[in-house]
């Protein structure tokens, strides 16, 4: 009998399993609405348990940036509205990162796990990017603000915190818009081989 020997298909037409068609990015299928709408849950958590004196600062611009995202962005529970893309955040980024900074600087624990989570989100969905100035001093960008946020919850203990900081700073180092170098990356270093020593967890 005829043996019938198949050969394999050219590399050039194998997909990579971790192609941009396997893994579609973040940036490649979501839009400002889908944003501004895990935003809006994690800014309401601020406001419903920092009270106007427990956490100020948080509490209020928790509120700011709710209104700006139920006003400007339509991300109000229940309703999405698709078709912004997400570089419309590009205007207000700086004052929506404000409530997750001050979060993260609380250090209530609650707070800093809820903020690092939306950071990283919001890093993934290259709203953070190291295009983006820093106001306050332009020679930083968002990133280098973001990434000084997350290294400023080096100290806490908590696993489940420990474990959403690295996954933020892994973010920052596998996105394609954060470009970080230098003494960024050393940052990023630094602090998960701090999370590695004062770990409790053997793993």
């Amino acid at each position: 009998f005829p043996v019938t020997i198949q050969t394999p298909p050219p590399a050039s037409m194998v997909t990579p399993p971790n192609s941009a068609i396997a893994n579609p990015s973040h940036e490649e299928k979501s839009d400002a609405s889908t944003v501004a709408m895990f935003m809006n849950r994690t800014l309401r958590e601020f406001v419903r348990n920092a009270g106007p004196r427990k956490y100020p600062a948080v509490f209020q611009q928790a509120q700011d940036a709710l209104n700006m995202l139920e006003t400007k962005y339509n991300a109000v529970s229940g309703r999405k509205e698709e078709g912004t893309p997400l570089k419309a955040f590009d205007a207000d980024i700086e004052m929506l990162f404000l409530p997750f900074q001050s979060a993260c600087e609380s250090k209530f624990s609650k707070f800093v796990q809820l903020s690092l989570d939306c950071i990283q989100k919001l890093i993934s969905y290259g709203c953070l990017r190291a295009s983006l100035k820093y106001s306050k001093d332009p020679s930083q960008s968002m990133i280098d603000l973001t990434i000084t946020t997350i290294c400023t919850c080096y100290d806490q203990y908590d696993e489940s915190i420990q474990l959403q900081m690295i996954k933020a700073l892994l973010s920052t180092t596998t996105s394609n818009f954060a470009e970080v170098h230098d003494a960024n990356l050393l940052k990023v270093l630094r602090s998960c081989r701090i999370i590695c020593l004062n770990s409790k967890n053997p793993i």
